[in-house]
């Protein structure tokens, strides 16, 4: 999924499924827009639109997980708990 400013691409954001997991793979913003919520957005829209990505990928999800990619306080802040049992991961209900 992308975002895009004046019909620029400048996020994007790759999700997949992980076991019986929404994984949210990767997320990119252009740096000179960090801090714009872009990101934040993205991963809003994400987490909003779960029975969209239930449809595509043919399952259902009741846990997001995500791998820090040094971002730590942000996922904390959009919900996200470190898994005790897997270094540098994150989840959340949804």
């Amino acid at each position: 999924m992308g975002a895009f400013l004046d019909n620029e691409l400048v996020g994007v954001v790759y999700i997949n499924d992980y076991y019986k997991s929404l994984y949210i793979d990767q997320i990119f913003v252009d740096k000179k827009l960090h801090r714009n919520k872009i990101a934040t957005n993205m991963l809003k829209y994400v987490l909003n639109n779960k029975e969209m990505f239930e449809k595509i990928f043919n399952k259902k999800f009741d846990i997001s997980r995500l791998e820090s990619n040094g971002s730590d306080l942000f996922y904390e802040e959009m919900g996200y708990k470190k898994e005790n049992n897997v270094i540098g991961t994150f989840k959340r209900r949804i």
